[in-house]
């Protein structure tokens, strides 16, 4: 079997006893190396020998490593080559966004240098493996990062999506190509450049990369290098601030009326200042904006410098972590079994809906407000964050009941010009919520055109105290004694009764 070539590597620096130092290793480690002085032979040299790697001092005589590096990253031979730069200054960040994780800093350590040499050289191989033929491939992060495999498919034009999972959490995100372009990006609801940034600040992990068109939604526009630049800035500052920045766990408070602040806030502050008013925890509030994770987190820390928030590092319970399920048993017995509809007929997902009408834009949004408060309620993205102040129609938001059963909160405006669309969009409805407001008349039609149309039992939600009940079989809730009580122990009255359950218990006591 013939002997493997041995792997040439290039190093260019003025000093002498760096350059015995680094050659004398190299060669022990089976390897070749080729040396030079200054920048303009470090060019001569690597376009004729085409080394696997180049070692070179930033600081070189006659051009600077920099600038080396970018002439040779412009030549299709050289522009694959690895370079691990050395230094004993400090790291101009402006222009080494890229090549931060390949500098070395002076005095070397050697059996750091080598083992960097072999990591870049594993890396090497690894992407021309991803830049041959059309094929699905399979990695680990320690071996090429998100940046690096982007910057691959771009250069070479690829087609296709790069799936990433961090197992040990649960996560996998998804990056769409088109002719090496970055078109979409997503981890689970969360898309575009917010979800590209989340996946760029993943270094551990597996990646899969699969040729194939899957014709996703255009929504990223920005250019790969432009998107790229973007993602390592706001990771390398979220690292730099990350000391200041308030806690995922954290709690945050408005302390000031909206009234007082200015009719001209930044998009990021108008839509952090909205969603506090159904989430206190930093975490939600930063899942739940459109806007980038640091541009959200920046945000947040501005307005508490600024007194316009108020931080408080309280200890919450951990979701999902020891607690019952929502539902009762005969709540989900009901719902799974369909004991008196049968509305799950269709229904192969586990969710089932609960329509909330209402005609009124903040009324609707103080009735999710409400919902809010129920653990584990997940609010969808962009319902009142809208600058037109309409009843919107639409998912309010959803929640894990139980391990098989999710509730869907959805927005109905209060208005029967919409009952064409009730059979289609309500057919897995469990009951309905409608926020009363001055026609009481309009109210009982509705009521009724709803069971005799789709069979559906309604509980009227009254926004005022002292209001007389619409009629004697119709069930009334004020909104304000939920809030003051408990939205969880008001959920279970309420399916109580779009269930039957109430009766079903008298039948079974014989009460």
């Amino acid at each position: 079997m013939a002997k493997a070539k041995a792997k040439k590597i290039l190093i260019a620096d003025p000093d002498i006893k760096v350059v015995k130092q680094l050659s004398l290793a190299i060669r022990e480690h089976g390897m070749e190396s080729v040396n030079v002085k200054d920048g303009h032979r470090a060019i001569e040299l690597a376009v004729d020998i085409l080394p696997d790697l180049i070692l070179m001092e930033i600081d070189l005589p006659y051009l600077n490593a920099i600038r080396v590096a970018q002439i040779l990253m412009s030549n299709p031979k050289l522009r694959d080559v690895p370079i691990l730069f050395m230094t004993s200054g400090k790291i101009n960040p402006s222009y080494l966004s890229f090549f931060k994780h390949a500098v070395i800093k002076k005095p070397l350590n050697i059996d750091e240098v080598i083992a960097r040499l072999d990591g870049l050289l594993v890396k090497k191989a690894k992407a021309l493996e991803v830049q041959g033929v059309d094929k699905e491939i399979a990695g680990s992060l320690s071996q090429m990062s998100v940046v690096d495999l982007l910057q691959i498919f771009s250069m070479n034009r690829k087609d296709g999506v790069l799936i990433v999972r961090r197992e040990d959490e649960g996560l996998e995100g998804m990056i769409f190509l088109q002719q090496g372009e970055i078109i979409n990006a997503a981890i689970g609801s969360v898309k575009g450049e917010k979800a590209l940034y989340r996946i760029i600040g993943w270094d551990s992990g597996q990646f899969e990369y699969l040729p194939k068109n899957f014709n996703p939604e255009v929504i990223i526009e920005k250019t790969t290098d432009s998107l790229l630049m973007e993602g390592m800035r706001q990771l390398d500052e979220w690292k730099r601030m990350e000391e200041e920045f308030p806690s995922m766990d954290s709690l945050i408070y408005l302390k000031v009326s909206q009234a007082k602040l200015s009719s001209k806030l930044r998009p990021v502050t108008k839509q952090v200042i909205a969603l506090l008013e159904f989430y206190n925890k930093v975490a939600d509030v930063i899942d739940n904006s459109s806007h980038t994770d640091f541009d959200v987190m920046m945000n947040i820390h501005t307005l508490c410098s600024k007194g316009v928030l108020e931080l408080r590092d309280e200890a919450l319970k951990q979701e999902g972590k020891g607690e019952s399920p929502l539902l009762t048993s005969s709540e989900a017995f009901a719902i799974k079994e369909g004991l008196k509809k049968a509305f799950m007929e269709s229904n192969n997902t586990g969710t089932v809906k609960i329509p909330v009408f209402s005609s009124s834009f903040g009324e609707m949004k103080r009735v999710t407000n409400v919902l809010a408060s129920l653990r584990g309620f997940k609010l969808e993205h962009g319902l009142f964050l809208s600058e037109e102040e309409k009843t919107p129609l639409g998912a309010l938001g959803h929640i894990k009941a139980s391990d098989d059963i999710t509730l869907l909160f959805f927005a109905f405006p209060l208005d029967m010009a919409y009952a064409p669309l009730w059979e289609p969009l309500l057919v897995d409805s469990v009951g309905a919520l409608i926020v009363r407001d001055d026609d009481d008349k309009k109210i009982n039609a509705f009521l009724t055109h709803l069971s005799t149309t789709i069979n559906l039992k309604a509980v009227v939600l009254d926004s005022k105290k002292g209001l007389k009940p619409i009629g004697d079989d119709i069930c009334h809730m004020n909104i304000m004694d939920i809030k003051k009580d408990s939205m969880s122990q008001s959920l279970h009255k309420m399916l109580d009764i779009f269930l039957d359950l109430e009766q079903e218990e008298e039948e079974d006591t014989g009460k």
